[in-house]
């Protein structure tokens, strides 16, 4: 293997990595929201109010309803990452290749 190709195949070694790595971080930040809606879901099954069940809207209302400006950060960082992950979804239906099944 010549030193072009193992550069090559370092740096696409690099760029699986660092998608991985985006794609592990993209989870968790959805699994933040995810989980505040649980809660939300948890607590009024627990008090038996089913009014008390929020939407998405209203965890990302007690995202930026934290105190400070820690509610900001909260919100801009699941904003960013719900921005980072639609460009991912873009680029992997764009570059998907579906094998025909014979």
């Amino acid at each position: 293997m010549s030193t072009r190709e193992k550069l090559v195949k370092a740096r696409l070694g690099m760029l699986a990595l660092a998608e991985e790595l985006q794609n592990i971080t993209l989870a968790c930040k959805r699994a933040v929201v995810f989980a505040l809606l649980g809660w939300a879901i948890v607590v009024a099954g627990w008090s038996r109010d089913p009014s008390e069940v929020g939407t998405t809207a209203s965890s990302l209302r007690t995202l930026a309803g934290q105190p400070g400006a820690l509610g900001r950060w909260l919100l801009g960082v699941t904003a960013a990452g719900f921005v980072a992950y639609g460009f991912y979804e873009m680029i992997h239906a764009r570059y998907l290749h579906i094998r025909r099944v014979r």
